[in-house]
């Protein structure tokens, strides 16, 4: 998660879990320590090898991705989203099948999440959120590779300043993975009913189009 977060590997601390009883909020959460349910099945997720390269381990790994967010990179539909994407990575870096993951991600899965999106008019402020947003994601990840993120996240860990405008943080975001993937992708978040503003459009519209664009096979 390091390495696709373009950040030091070396930790100042190590990435902890602590089990109770009681927790402040949900099933567990991010935070130093990570807070978990002393159960089981979370026992089996955070210590049983076998079963952690032959199904991963989701919640942990969530919760993990949440330390690697970049604030000025997370907008509205993102904090629960983004952190996945390095969930799949480290999914797949330990080559575990996706039918073992969660059936949401499965090609399967993310078409009927995906389809009704678009079947309810692509409300991007109410509806892209979790594993809508995380098939964004994934969509880039097939188009470009795993090396677009970490370059995205290069451009992120490098910024002098930081984006307090949750609005610009999505223009930010548009050209960033524009300027990476060296193509315009305005037309692919334009189909997820992205909020674009003529400056991004004109910014990302002087880039070669993006000829592998899926969406117009997804979503004719």
């Amino acid at each position: 998660m390091a390495v696709l977060g373009n950040i030091p590997t070396q930790r100042y601390r190590a990435e902890r879990f602590l089990v109770d009883a009681d927790i402040y909020n949900g099933e567990m959460h991010a935070g130093y320590p990570i807070m978990a349910f002393d159960q089981p099945y979370v026992h089996n997720q955070l210590l049983n090898l076998t079963h952690l390269l032959y199904s991963g381990a989701w919640g942990p790994y969530h919760e993990i991705g949440h330390q690697h967010q970049w604030a000025d990179e997370q907008f509205s539909g993102t904090g629960e989203a983004s952190n996945n994407v390095f969930v799949m990575y480290a999914m797949n870096v330990t080559g575990v099948a996706l039918s073992h993951i969660d059936t949401n991600v499965t090609p399967e899965g993310r078409k009927t999440t995906r389809d009704p999106y678009f079947a309810k008019g692509a409300n991007w402020q109410r509806d892209w959120s979790y594993f809508a947003a995380l098939d964004t994601y994934l969509l880039l990840t097939e188009g470009f590779g795993w090396q677009f993120y970490r370059n995205v996240s290069a451009v992120y860990t490098s910024l002098p300043y930081r984006i307090w405008d949750d609005g610009e943080r999505v223009q930010f975001f548009v050209r960033t993975t524009c300027s990476v993937s060296k193509r315009n992708l305005v037309p692919f978040f334009a189909k997820w009913n992205f909020p674009l503003t003529q400056a991004t459009r004109d910014a990302c519209g002087k880039l070669p189009a993006w000829a592998q664009d899926p969406m117009p096979r997804l979503v004719p």
